[in-house]
Protein backbone atom coordinates (compact mmCIF):
# COMPACT_ATOMS: atom_id res chain seq x y z
CA UNK A 1 0.00 0.00 0.00
CA UNK A 2 1.16 3.24 -1.19
CA UNK A 3 2.21 6.02 1.56
CA UNK A 4 0.80 9.32 0.46
CA UNK A 5 2.93 11.95 1.93
CA UNK A 6 1.58 15.48 2.97
CA UNK A 7 2.55 16.94 -0.44
CA UNK A 8 0.34 14.25 -2.05
CA UNK A 9 -2.48 14.33 0.15
CA UNK A 10 -2.66 17.80 -0.23
CA UNK A 11 -3.05 17.65 -4.09
CA UNK A 12 -5.62 14.67 -4.04
CA UNK A 13 -8.21 17.87 -1.87
CA UNK A 14 -9.02 19.20 -5.21
CA UNK A 15 -9.72 17.57 -8.84
CA UNK A 16 -8.71 20.91 -10.60
CA UNK A 17 -7.00 23.76 -10.18
CA UNK A 18 -8.76 26.79 -11.95
CA UNK A 19 -6.10 29.43 -13.30
CA UNK A 20 -5.55 32.24 -11.18
CA UNK A 21 -7.19 35.66 -12.18
CA UNK A 22 -5.55 38.34 -13.54
CA UNK A 23 -3.95 40.02 -10.22
CA UNK A 24 -2.46 37.37 -9.36
CA UNK A 25 -3.81 37.48 -5.75
CA UNK A 26 -5.43 34.40 -5.59
CA UNK A 27 -5.99 30.86 -6.84
CA UNK A 28 -9.68 28.61 -6.45
CA UNK A 29 -10.23 25.51 -6.26
CA UNK A 30 -13.13 22.81 -7.22
CA UNK A 31 -14.09 19.97 -4.72
CA UNK A 32 -13.13 16.79 -5.78
CA UNK A 33 -16.26 14.67 -6.82
CA UNK A 34 -14.81 11.53 -6.73
CA UNK A 35 -11.21 10.05 -5.94
CA UNK A 36 -10.87 8.68 -9.55
CA UNK A 37 -8.76 11.98 -10.01
CA UNK A 38 -6.20 10.72 -7.52
CA UNK A 39 -5.75 7.53 -9.42
CA UNK A 40 -3.00 8.87 -11.72
CA UNK A 41 -1.16 10.31 -8.44
CA UNK A 42 -1.26 6.72 -6.84
CA UNK A 43 0.64 5.35 -10.04
CA UNK A 44 2.99 7.76 -10.28
CA UNK A 45 6.66 7.63 -10.62
CA UNK A 46 7.07 9.51 -7.55
CA UNK A 47 5.23 7.14 -5.10
CA UNK A 48 7.01 4.40 -7.13
CA UNK A 49 6.05 1.27 -8.71
CA UNK A 50 2.91 -0.65 -6.54
CA UNK A 51 2.81 -4.09 -8.01
CA UNK A 52 0.27 -5.10 -5.35
CA UNK A 53 -2.89 -3.29 -4.23
CA UNK A 54 -3.10 0.32 -4.05
CA UNK A 55 -5.64 1.74 -1.27
CA UNK A 56 -6.95 5.49 -0.90
CA UNK A 57 -9.65 7.29 0.77
CA UNK A 58 -10.86 10.78 1.80
CA UNK A 59 -14.37 12.76 1.92
CA UNK A 60 -15.72 13.73 -1.67
CA UNK A 61 -17.91 15.82 -2.78
CA UNK A 62 -20.69 16.48 -5.13
CA UNK A 63 -24.37 17.73 -5.94
CA UNK A 64 -26.94 14.53 -5.22
CA UNK A 65 -30.63 14.11 -4.63
CA UNK A 66 -32.92 14.44 -1.20
CA UNK A 67 -32.95 11.06 0.04
CA UNK A 68 -32.02 9.24 3.23
CA UNK A 69 -29.10 7.19 2.06
CA UNK A 70 -27.66 10.53 0.03
CA UNK A 71 -25.51 13.46 1.52
CA UNK A 72 -23.55 15.64 -0.65
CA UNK A 73 -20.86 14.95 1.46
CA UNK A 74 -19.25 11.20 1.47
CA UNK A 75 -16.55 8.82 2.08
CA UNK A 76 -14.60 7.08 -0.43
CA UNK A 77 -12.32 3.96 -0.59
CA UNK A 78 -10.69 3.20 -3.75
CA UNK A 79 -8.76 0.22 -4.11
CA UNK A 80 -6.25 -0.79 -7.15
CA UNK A 81 -5.76 -3.65 -8.76
CA UNK A 82 -2.55 -4.14 -11.24
CA UNK A 83 -3.21 -4.72 -14.51
CA UNK A 84 -3.81 -8.90 -14.50
CA UNK A 85 -6.80 -8.49 -12.82
CA UNK A 86 -10.14 -8.08 -14.25
CA UNK A 87 -13.40 -6.80 -12.42
CA UNK A 88 -14.80 -10.44 -12.34
CA UNK A 89 -11.15 -11.93 -10.93
CA UNK A 90 -11.01 -9.29 -8.20
CA UNK A 91 -14.36 -9.83 -6.64
CA UNK A 92 -13.46 -13.29 -4.83
CA UNK A 93 -10.77 -11.12 -3.42
CA UNK A 94 -12.93 -8.76 -1.96
CA UNK A 95 -13.94 -10.65 1.03
CA UNK A 96 -13.92 -8.20 3.94
CA UNK A 97 -16.53 -6.65 2.05
CA UNK A 98 -18.90 -10.39 2.75
CA UNK A 99 -17.34 -10.32 6.09
CA UNK A 100 -18.97 -6.97 6.33
CA UNK A 101 -21.94 -7.95 4.97
CA UNK A 102 -23.15 -11.50 6.19
CA UNK A 103 -24.75 -13.35 3.91
CA UNK A 104 -27.72 -14.79 5.82
CA UNK A 105 -29.06 -10.59 5.72
CA UNK A 106 -27.59 -9.43 2.46
CA UNK A 107 -26.64 -10.51 -0.78
CA UNK A 108 -23.10 -9.17 -3.22
CA UNK A 109 -23.92 -8.81 -6.61
CA UNK A 110 -22.12 -6.70 -10.23
CA UNK A 111 -24.32 -5.02 -12.47
CA UNK A 112 -22.67 -3.83 -15.80
CA UNK A 113 -23.47 -0.82 -17.32
CA UNK A 114 -22.83 -0.53 -21.44
CA UNK A 115 -19.99 2.09 -22.86
CA UNK A 116 -23.04 4.45 -23.79
CA UNK A 117 -23.66 4.98 -19.92
CA UNK A 118 -27.36 3.54 -20.84
CA UNK A 119 -28.71 0.71 -18.47
CA UNK A 120 -28.29 -2.99 -19.33
CA UNK A 121 -31.59 -5.02 -18.68
CA UNK A 122 -32.42 -5.65 -15.09
CA UNK A 123 -30.59 -2.94 -13.84
CA UNK A 124 -32.77 -0.04 -12.61
CA UNK A 125 -32.50 3.58 -13.61
CA UNK A 126 -32.51 4.70 -10.08
CA UNK A 127 -29.24 2.62 -9.41
CA UNK A 128 -27.35 5.24 -11.81
CA UNK A 129 -26.33 7.84 -9.03
CA UNK A 130 -25.91 11.11 -10.29
CA UNK A 131 -22.75 11.36 -8.56
CA UNK A 132 -20.86 8.35 -9.59
CA UNK A 133 -19.42 10.17 -13.22
CA UNK A 134 -18.06 6.87 -13.62
CA UNK A 135 -20.93 4.39 -14.08
CA UNK A 136 -20.43 6.34 -17.82
CA UNK A 137 -17.34 4.72 -18.55
CA UNK A 138 -17.33 1.19 -18.99
CA UNK A 139 -18.39 0.15 -15.16
CA UNK A 140 -19.82 -2.32 -12.62
CA UNK A 141 -21.81 -0.94 -10.59
CA UNK A 142 -21.64 -2.73 -6.56
CA UNK A 143 -24.88 -3.80 -5.34
CA UNK A 144 -26.35 -4.51 -2.02
CA UNK A 145 -29.60 -6.33 -1.72
CA UNK A 146 -31.01 -6.74 2.10
CA UNK A 147 -32.72 -9.96 2.12
CA UNK A 148 -34.72 -8.82 5.05
CA UNK A 149 -36.58 -5.90 2.71
CA UNK A 150 -35.42 -6.66 -0.41
CA UNK A 151 -34.77 -3.02 -0.96
CA UNK A 152 -31.22 -2.48 -3.12
CA UNK A 153 -28.43 -0.40 -2.64
CA UNK A 154 -25.26 1.07 -4.76
CA UNK A 155 -22.35 0.74 -2.75
CA UNK A 156 -19.80 1.38 -5.15
CA UNK A 157 -18.35 0.91 -8.65
CA UNK A 158 -16.17 -0.92 -10.39
CA UNK A 159 -14.58 -0.19 -13.84
CA UNK A 160 -11.05 -1.64 -15.82
CA UNK A 161 -8.84 1.35 -16.34
CA UNK A 162 -5.66 0.97 -18.71
CA UNK A 163 -3.49 -0.99 -16.59
CA UNK A 164 -5.48 -1.45 -13.74
CA UNK A 165 -8.81 -2.32 -12.59
CA UNK A 166 -10.36 -0.03 -10.09
CA UNK A 167 -12.89 -0.40 -7.03
CA UNK A 168 -14.67 2.91 -5.26
CA UNK A 169 -17.05 2.31 -2.18
CA UNK A 170 -18.66 4.54 -0.43
CA UNK A 171 -18.34 4.34 3.16
CA UNK A 172 -21.26 5.72 3.90
CA UNK A 173 -23.63 3.55 2.85
CA UNK A 174 -21.66 1.09 3.64
CA UNK A 175 -21.77 2.13 7.23
CA UNK A 176 -25.60 2.38 7.09
CA UNK A 177 -26.30 -1.32 5.93
CA UNK A 178 -23.81 -1.92 8.71
CA UNK A 179 -25.08 -0.83 11.50
CA UNK A 180 -28.64 -0.54 10.60
CA UNK A 181 -28.69 3.18 10.15
CA UNK A 182 -31.98 4.58 7.98
CA UNK A 183 -30.83 8.15 7.98
CA UNK A 184 -27.38 9.07 6.41
CA UNK A 185 -27.72 12.62 8.01
CA UNK A 186 -27.09 10.92 11.24
CA UNK A 187 -23.54 9.70 10.66
CA UNK A 188 -22.89 13.47 10.39
CA UNK A 189 -24.55 14.20 13.87
CA UNK A 190 -22.46 15.51 16.80
CA UNK A 191 -25.43 14.19 19.06
CA UNK A 192 -23.48 11.70 22.03
CA UNK A 193 -26.86 9.93 22.15
CA UNK A 194 -25.80 8.53 18.49
CA UNK A 195 -21.59 8.00 19.29
CA UNK A 196 -22.42 5.93 22.68
CA UNK A 197 -23.67 3.52 21.32
CA UNK A 198 -20.47 2.84 19.25
CA UNK A 199 -17.68 3.23 21.84
CA UNK A 200 -17.47 -0.55 21.49
CA UNK A 201 -15.89 -0.22 18.04
CA UNK A 202 -13.20 2.51 18.73
CA UNK A 203 -9.45 1.65 19.88
CA UNK A 204 -8.66 4.48 22.31
CA UNK A 205 -5.22 2.99 22.27
CA UNK A 206 -4.47 3.54 18.66
CA UNK A 207 -5.69 7.60 18.21
CA UNK A 208 -9.25 6.84 18.47
CA UNK A 209 -9.72 4.83 15.20
CA UNK A 210 -12.20 2.04 14.38
CA UNK A 211 -11.22 -1.34 15.50
CA UNK A 212 -11.80 -3.73 12.56
CA UNK A 213 -12.17 -7.05 14.05
CA UNK A 214 -14.99 -5.08 16.59
CA UNK A 215 -16.90 -4.41 13.60
CA UNK A 216 -16.74 -7.78 12.53
CA UNK A 217 -17.33 -10.07 15.55
CA UNK A 218 -19.43 -7.00 18.03
CA UNK A 219 -23.25 -7.31 16.78
CA UNK A 220 -23.83 -3.44 17.36
CA UNK A 221 -27.27 -2.21 15.59
CA UNK A 222 -28.59 1.47 15.89
CA UNK A 223 -30.70 2.40 18.40
CA UNK A 224 -33.13 5.23 17.23
CA UNK A 225 -33.60 8.42 19.49
CA UNK A 226 -37.19 8.49 19.22
CA UNK A 227 -39.67 5.53 17.73
CA UNK A 228 -42.00 8.49 16.00
CA UNK A 229 -40.05 11.14 14.97
CA UNK A 230 -42.30 14.21 14.05
CA UNK A 231 -42.75 14.96 10.31
CA UNK A 232 -44.23 17.33 8.00
CA UNK A 233 -45.23 17.06 4.50
CA UNK A 234 -45.16 20.19 2.56
CA UNK A 235 -45.74 20.49 -1.50
CA UNK A 236 -44.01 22.94 -3.43
CA UNK A 237 -45.33 23.99 -7.33
CA UNK A 238 -42.55 26.41 -9.12
CA UNK A 239 -43.58 28.38 -12.38
CA UNK A 240 -40.70 29.18 -15.09
CA UNK A 241 -41.85 31.42 -17.89
CA UNK A 242 -40.74 29.17 -21.46
CA UNK A 243 -38.28 32.10 -21.95
CA UNK A 244 -36.65 31.63 -18.53
CA UNK A 245 -33.66 30.04 -17.99
CA UNK A 246 -34.79 26.37 -16.36
CA UNK A 247 -34.07 25.99 -12.62
CA UNK A 248 -31.94 22.81 -12.35
CA UNK A 249 -32.84 20.47 -9.89
CA UNK A 250 -29.12 20.34 -8.67
CA UNK A 251 -29.17 23.91 -7.64
CA UNK A 252 -32.92 23.35 -6.23
CA UNK A 253 -31.59 20.71 -3.45
CA UNK A 254 -28.58 22.91 -2.95
CA UNK A 255 -30.79 25.57 -1.94
CA UNK A 256 -32.72 23.25 0.22
CA UNK A 257 -30.00 22.27 2.47
CA UNK A 258 -28.77 25.57 2.83
CA UNK A 259 -32.15 27.33 3.91
CA UNK A 260 -33.33 24.39 6.31
CA UNK A 261 -29.71 23.05 7.38
CA UNK A 262 -30.42 19.89 6.49
CA UNK A 263 -34.03 19.52 8.20
CA UNK A 264 -35.43 17.61 4.98
CA UNK A 265 -35.81 13.78 4.70
CA UNK A 266 -36.97 13.46 1.53
CA UNK A 267 -38.23 14.96 -1.95
CA UNK A 268 -39.38 13.59 -4.83
CA UNK A 269 -41.22 15.21 -8.40
CA UNK A 270 -44.79 15.20 -7.61
CA UNK A 271 -45.77 16.58 -10.86
CA UNK A 272 -45.17 18.98 -14.12
CA UNK A 273 -46.91 20.43 -16.01
CA UNK A 274 -46.49 22.43 -19.55
CA UNK A 275 -49.19 24.87 -20.53
CA UNK A 276 -50.14 24.21 -23.74
CA UNK A 277 -49.91 28.24 -25.28
CA UNK A 278 -47.90 29.77 -23.13
CA UNK A 279 -45.44 27.08 -22.83
CA UNK A 280 -44.73 27.98 -18.95
CA UNK A 281 -43.86 24.58 -17.05
CA UNK A 282 -44.49 23.94 -13.67
CA UNK A 283 -42.69 21.25 -11.51
CA UNK A 284 -44.42 20.37 -8.06
CA UNK A 285 -42.12 18.79 -5.33
CA UNK A 286 -43.36 17.06 -2.14
CA UNK A 287 -40.91 17.49 0.60
CA UNK A 288 -40.51 15.88 4.13
CA UNK A 289 -39.57 17.93 6.97
CA UNK A 290 -37.49 15.89 9.86
CA UNK A 291 -34.41 16.51 11.64
CA UNK A 292 -32.36 13.54 11.89
CA UNK A 293 -31.42 13.58 15.59
CA UNK A 294 -34.06 16.01 17.58
CA UNK A 295 -37.82 16.71 17.10
CA UNK A 296 -38.76 18.97 14.46
CA UNK A 297 -41.90 21.61 15.33
CA UNK A 298 -44.39 22.39 12.94
CA UNK A 299 -43.81 25.86 13.51
CA UNK A 300 -40.17 25.71 12.71
CA UNK A 301 -41.27 23.48 9.71
CA UNK A 302 -43.82 26.08 8.68
CA UNK A 303 -40.82 29.05 9.07
CA UNK A 304 -38.08 26.59 7.06
CA UNK A 305 -40.81 26.76 4.02
CA UNK A 306 -41.13 30.49 4.26
CA UNK A 307 -37.69 30.76 4.02
CA UNK A 308 -37.34 29.12 1.44
CA UNK A 309 -40.09 29.92 -0.89
CA UNK A 310 -38.76 33.65 -0.18
CA UNK A 311 -35.38 32.48 -1.30
CA UNK A 312 -36.67 30.91 -4.51
CA UNK A 313 -38.10 34.36 -5.26
CA UNK A 314 -35.08 36.69 -4.21
CA UNK A 315 -32.63 34.48 -6.22
CA UNK A 316 -33.90 33.38 -9.02
CA UNK A 317 -36.85 34.97 -9.79
CA UNK A 318 -39.24 32.20 -9.83
CA UNK A 319 -42.87 32.56 -9.60
CA UNK A 320 -43.16 30.42 -6.27
CA UNK A 321 -47.23 28.55 -4.90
Amino acid sequence: MPHIGEKQETEMLTSTKVAEDASNQRSDYILRPTLDCSYNLMQSSELGPHPKISVLWGRTFSHCLIKPEKFPIRHELVSVFPKQYVITDALPNLELLRSLLPEKNFEIELRQISNEGQRTSGVPESWLLIEDNAVSRNSHIIVVRSKNTEMKHTVGYARTLDNATMFSYNLDVLAMLIFDVSDVRLLWSDDPRLWQQFTALVDFKCGNQLNLQSILYNDITFKSFSIYPPAYIHDISIWERSNETRLSESEFFSLMREITHHQILNVYLKDQYVHPKTGSKSRCYRMVHQSPDKALSKCKATELQIQLRAALRDRFGIYVR
